[in-house]
């Protein structure tokens, strides 16, 4: 009998989400047909190309009045500038991969089509274990926003098994590529001007729809200068970064069907003074493990990263898939330093993240 319910059960779920499924790629069709769409947020509608006519204005709007502007660097990077001139805001890095030990990039990047005042094309390739990497991007910044919107696609390539530990192949059942040791899709590089005494302030939005904060500070109560891999776990939407003047949001649209509870890994560098911080949207870092303040020897440190299975690196999982990320990257003025982004950042970020329904 309670096997019966269950089956029943189960059946009456699929049946739901069969429904549920239907119903929001119908409201998907609808809304990309109507022409109609109001926002609810002025600067998400800018933003997105749409109109405003009849949307609220928010107090505290994070749109600036200059603006920004994307200019490319070397390497294939793009730097993000204030439209009217001035110090780099930061630098979205072109893709890159560590595979074998080595740093592989874009050396050539083609530019498909830029319009003027208008969205820019790009693309480019790469090799990675005989095979290529090849990548497109899709860049807009609206009219007098502090805001850009990037959607990248990236087609890695599958490369020959190359097992490290046989041991472990023959428990997981499988092979792999172990050279694959970092990916970045889209790493950003913001120019937030931290430092060690003023450290940078990590804000994120939880799955209950509240917002925290924590400082990226570990090097003034550890022996921790450097991280080379921190996350922002249990983060929906957004995630941001506050310096001592201006902060960064970066917000993910669910829309591709790409979606991680932590899907910004982070990285801190202090160089001198000076605290950098890297962040990789749906990337994966590596590299030496925490120091902790029970360590004496040495001797569990260097047991546990020989032993620990789990503290290997991510990115052989990525090896033969394709990532397609749509991104909005935000900059905004700090109150005081280290301080939380703008309430109509947090909605515009939300909105973005969040598919819409037409009912």
């Amino acid at each position: 009998m309670n096997a019966s319910r269950l089956n029943d059960a189960r059946a009456r779920a699929a049946e739901s989400l069969a429904a549920a499924e239907e119903a929001l790629h119908a409201a998907r069709e609808a809304r990309s047909e109507s022409e109609g769409i109001r926002y609810l947020d002025p600067e998400l509608a800018r933003f997105e190309g749409a109109s405003t006519e009849g949307a609220e204005t928010s107090a505290d709007a994070w749109a600036g009045a200059d603006g920004i502007k994307i200019a490319p660097a070397s390497g294939g990077d793009l730097s993000i500038l204030p439209y009217q001139g001035g110090r780099s805001l930061g630098t979205v890095s072109a893709p890159w991969v560590r595979y074998d030990r080595t740093i592989r990039s874009a050396g050539d990047v083609s530019a498909l089509r830029t319009e003027a005042d208008g969205p820019m094309s790009r693309e480019g390739s790469f090799e990675v274990g005989g095979a290529q990497v090849h990548w497109q991007e899709r860049v807009h910044v609206p009219d007098s926003s502090a805001a850009l919107r990037i959607h990248r696609r990236l087609e890695l390539p599958e490369t020959p098994s190359h097992l490290g530990d046989s041991a472990k192949a023959s428990r997981l059942a499988r092979e792999w590529d172990d050279r694959w040791q970092e990916i970045a899709p889209c790493e950003l590089i913001p120019a937030l001007e931290c430092s060690a005494d003023r450290p940078a302030v990590v804000w994120k939005h939880n799955f209950e729809d509240s917002i925290s904060s924590y400082r990226l500070d570990y090097h003034q109560f550890s022996s921790n200068r450097s991280l080379d891999s921190s996350n922002n776990q249990i983060t929906d939407g957004w995630i941001a970064m506050s310096g001592p003047e201006r902060g960064i949001l970066v917000a993910y649209s669910r829309e591709l069907g790409l979606s991680s509870f932590a899907f910004c890994p982070m990285r801190t560098r202090l160089k001198g003074n000076r605290q950098e911080i890297l962040m990789n949207p749906f990337g994966t870092y590596h590299g030496k493990q925490w120091r902790y303040p029970s360590a004496a020897s040495g001797l569990g440190r260097f047991m546990g990263v020989r032993m620990a299975d789990q503290l290997d690196s991510y990115a052989p999982s990525y090896a033969g898939s394709t990532l397609e990320i749509d991104l909005m990257i935000a900059f905004y003025e700090c109150a005081e330093p280290g301080a939380a982004p703008p309430g109509s950042l947090q909605r515009a970020a939300l909105l973005f993240s969040t598919p819409s329904l037409t009912l």
